[in-house]
C-alpha cells in the first residue's frame, strides 16, 4: 500500500504542471482597449476653405482658425494657397463650430520676418480683386465685421474682433501682415460663458382659512 502511495505521489509531482494547467483555465486576455475619438476635420466645404471669397491670387483661405466646441482653436493650412498678394500676406478665416457665440480672437504671432500685425497697406482690401464693401476697417485687412485691437509694441500680437460676435455654425475673415503658418501663430483657447443658475422665486399669496 506504501509503495502504491508513493508511484501516485511522484506521478502527481512529475504531472504537477499539466494538472494545474488542464484543472484551471487560463487566464483570459483583456480585451484591447478601444482606439481615442478622433475629432473630424471641421466641415469647411471644398478645397480650398471657402470661408475666404477669391482674394488676389488666392481662391480661398490659406489658413483656417477652427473655433471648436469646447473652446480651443485649431488651426488648418490648405498648402495650395499661398500669398495672396504674391509676396507675403495671409488671407485668414474663422469657422465657429462652437455652441456659443466668439466675440474675439487674441492671436500671438511673429516679429520676423515681417511683424504678423504690422500692416503696410497690401491688405486684402487693397488687391485688384478685393471682396465687395472693401474696405471694412481703417487697415485694409480687415474682413466683413472684423477689426483689430490690443495690438503690441512688437506688432506680433493682437486682437482680431467681430463686431457683434461670430455666432454658432457662423464664419469670418480677415488679413494679416507675413506668410502666417499653423507654427508661427498661437490662438489661446476661449472660456466657454458660464450660464448663471436659475434663482427660484418663491411667490407669498393669500392664506386660505378652513373652517370645520
Amino acid at each position: 500500500m506504501g509503495r502504491v502511495r508513493t508511484v501516485i505521489l511522484g506521478t502527481l509531482l512529475a504531472l504537477g504542471p499539466a494538472v494545474l494547467a488542464v484543472g484551471s483555465a487560463a487566464p483570459a486576455h483583456a480585451a484591447p482597449e478601444p482606439p481615442a475619438p478622433t475629432t473630424p476635420l471641421p466641415p469647411h466645404g471644398a478645397d480650398p476653405f471657402t470661408q475666404c471669397p477669391p482674394v488676389g491670387t488666392n481662391t480661398g483661405c490659406a489658413l483656417l482658425l477652427v473655433i471648436n466646441p469646447d473652446g480651443t482653436v485649431t488651426v488648418l493650412t490648405d498648402p495650395s494657397q499661398g500669398p495672396f498678394d504674391g509676396a507675403e500676406d495671409t488671407l485668414i478665416g474663422v469657422q465657429n463650430n462652437a455652441s456659443f457665440t466668439v466675440t474675439h480672437l487674441t492671436l500671438n504671432g511673429v516679429t520676423t520676418p515681417a511683424p504678423t500685425f504690422g500692416f503696410d497697406g497690401d491688405g486684402l482690401c487693397n488687391q485688384g480683386n478685393s471682396p465687395a464693401g472693401c474696405p471694412f476697417g481703417s487697415t485694409g485687412y480687415e474682413g466683413p465685421n472684423t477689426s483689430f485691437s490690443n495690438i503690441s509694441a512688437d506688432m506680433a500680437d493682437g486682437v482680431v474682433n467681430f463686431t457683434g460676435g461670430l455666432a454658432p455654425g457662423a464664419s469670418a475673415f480677415f488679413s494679416l501682415e507675413g506668410v502666417v503658418t499653423a507654427q508661427s501663430v498661437v490662438v489661446p483657447p476661449i472660456t466657454p460663458p458660464v450660464t448663471p443658475p436659475v434663482t427660484p422665486t418663491l411667490v407669498v399669496g393669500p392664506v386660505a382659512a378652513f373652517t370645520g
